[in-house]
């Protein structure tokens, strides 16, 4: 951890089928997430359980109650929007490999930044000096980051206003002047649809649904996958990359674009070695025509 400049990573990883729990250090605070049990558990075991957990991160490792965020997991309905979770913000800084992001554990279900992620950055930002990089669903832009530092022009596009203003103070955590990339706010299929850019390196990690009252349409990547990766194609330059994940579940890149297009599966090596269960699906995927690097 200390090799690679890490203050965020994964510490348990529901390795003991009876503990279903994820427990991420972020700094000097952990957030540990647990999935809800199986019906015929008993709610008290259930209870007793995570009352363990939470005795043995403070007194083992010596966090404090007020710095223990806990989630329950659950698996939302379709049409059911992520909401901040109403505790009040607690905004901090983590380290990774040397960048520096802002994360929020106390109000946001969502904490800013994929820990999992850690290693695509790291290859989507390998080589990119001097070239075009593009990000889509660029959240908190912290793959933005990754490029911008490594001498990329980086355009991120996104529909949230909220995630890129949080992209822009990531540029300045990291001394990278925003003013000097571009920051979009608008819906990715548009944005594709619209723009006449080519781009040596795209970086897509699509939601797995959302539906947006700014946005025409909702999308579901298991099915609109297909679409989406061909917009990307038509933007990126000959001799491209394109990086494609996803966190949905079961997913499978559609067969028609492996015909169609040179595709080469990045997980489980994407993956961190901290994470073992519920993680990414990525792809490195370049045009047919390309020659083999």
């Amino acid at each position: 951890v200390r090799t690679r400049e890490l203050t965020a990573y994964r510490l348990y990883d529901r390795d003991i089928p009876e503990y279903a729990f994820a427990i991420d250090r972020y700094g000097d605070r952990l957030l540990v997430q647990e999935w809800a049990p199986p019906k015929w558990i008993d709610p008290q075991l259930a209870a007793s359980r995570a009352r363990d957990v939470r005795l043995v991160l403070e007194r083992k490792l010596g966090v404090p109650a007020e710095k223990i965020h806990f989630r329950r997991r659950r698996r939302r309905g379709k049409n059911e929007q992520v909401v901040s979770s109403g505790e009040g913000a607690e905004v901090f800084v983590v380290e990774e490999s040397g960048h520096r992001f802002e994360v929020e554990l106390s109000d946001r279900l969502d904490t800013g930044l994929y820990l999992d992620h850690r290693e695509l950055r790291r290859m989507a930002s390998k080589g990119v000096s001097g070239t075009r990089f593009l990000n889509l669903f660029a959240y908190t832009g912290s793959a933005s980051v990754y490029a911008a530092r490594a001498g990329a022009r980086v355009v991120s596009v996104d529909l949230s206003r909220t995630y890129l203003d949080w992209a822009e103070r990531n540029f300045r955590l990291n001394d990278l002047d925003p003013r000097e990339h571009r920051f979009v706010r608008e819906d990715v299929a548009a944005f594709l649809a619209e723009d006449r850019g080519r781009y040596e390196t795209i970086f897509c990690n699509p939601p797995s649904f959302s539906r947006s009252k700014a946005a025409e349409d909702e999308f579901e990547v298991k099915r609109d996958h297909v679409r989406l990766v061909r917009l990307c194609m038509k933007r990126l330059a000959r001799g491209g990359r394109l990086f494609f994940s996803t966190h949905a579940r079961g997913f499978e890149l559609d067969p028609a674009l492996l015909e169609e297009l040179r595709v080469e599966e990045l997980s489980p090596k994407s993956v961190p070695p901290d994470f073992r269960n519920d993680v990414h699906r990525a792809y490195l995927i370049r045009h047919a025509e390309d020659s083999i690097r």
